[in-house]
């Protein structure tokens, strides 16, 4: 019950932060298209926090302060032609699918999560080539066939304790990765969404200066501008696999320390408006 009343207390909160910057004479306009950002998404509390309106109305393309290409789907559907007389975050970003995102980490790490499960002997993860759908099965290869719509992955080591794992999510913001967060989960549903608790990093007491320009690459080869990733650390290789990217990511996380949701939301508006100063 506590938890429902804190999430609609923060509504709240935000909603009035938005009608005050509205009150005090803020105009701006952000245009997110085709679908317009959940309560709770980071680019929504953005927008309730500096005050910005939103709509999906594509006819507000030329008045738009800020355009988004936003809809929560693993395929998107490409931005309408004649519409791109400006910058539009994430226009190009049409495939978020783990075989893209397998494809994409061959290119510009040299290796890849993805393993050919007909032919791999030992435990696997079979997965859902769908993003955002939060589940996941350790099974031991090989397999005569995979099934439709999914695909076949190493198992990574990212336990944190002894019955921990930890996942390290990216924030990503045109090129910068300002600070991401650290998400820790019961190893017996490692694949959820629920966290046990999470918190703040900066970027290089997680990565080294070499592993943060190999996930910048990445992202630009995603055609990323906006957005979030998730990447696991294996703890017998040392190696870093990015698993997931997400264009229309909820933030802060779930149970993040309560001084650190305050600090990362501070953070996103910092990110944002240096986005939008190097974009104007």
């Amino acid at each position: 019950m506590q938890h429902y009343i804190d999430k609609i207390s923060r509504r709240f909160a935000f909603e009035g932060a938005y009608l005050l910057r509205r009150i005090a004479g803020v105009k701006k306009l952000m245009l997110t298209y085709p679908e317009l950002p959940y309560p709770g998404t980071a680019l929504w509390r953005i927008s309730r926090m500096l005050g910005w309106r939103l709509t999906n109305n594509i006819g507000s393309l030329g008045e738009a302060d800020a355009v988004f290409r936003w809809q929560d789907a693993t395929f998107g559907m490409p931005w309408p032609p004649g519409q791109i007389n400006r910058r539009v975050y994430n226009q190009h970003v049409v495939d978020i699918s783990k075989n893209r995102v397998d494809e994409v980490h061959r290119e510009t790490f040299g290796y890849s999560l993805g393993l050919d499960g007909t032919t791999w002997s030992g435990k696997m993860l079979l997965k859902p080539v769908e993003n955002a759908r939060h589940v996941g099965e350790v099974i031991t290869g090989p397999l005569k066939e995979i099934p439709k719509g999914f695909m076949c992955q190493r198992v990574i080591d990212n336990t944190s304790g002894v019955d921990c794992v930890m996942d390290l999510r990216v924030v990503f913001f045109d090129g910068e990765i300002p600070f991401g967060y650290r998400k820790f989960r019961p190893l017996s549903t490692r694949f959820s969404n629920t966290n046990l608790t999470a918190s703040l990093f900066k970027p290089l007491l997680e990565f080294s200066k070499r592993e943060l320009e190999r996930i910048t690459a990445f992202a630009r080869a995603m055609k990323l501008d906006y957005g979030e990733m998730d990447v696991l650390r294996d703890a017998g290789s040392g190696k870093i696999f990015v698993c997931d990217v997400n264009t229309t990511p909820f933030g802060p996380p779930n149970n993040i320390l309560k001084t650190d949701y305050f600090r990362a939301l501070d953070l996103y508006l910092s990110a944002f408006a240096s986005m939008m100063e190097r974009g104007s």
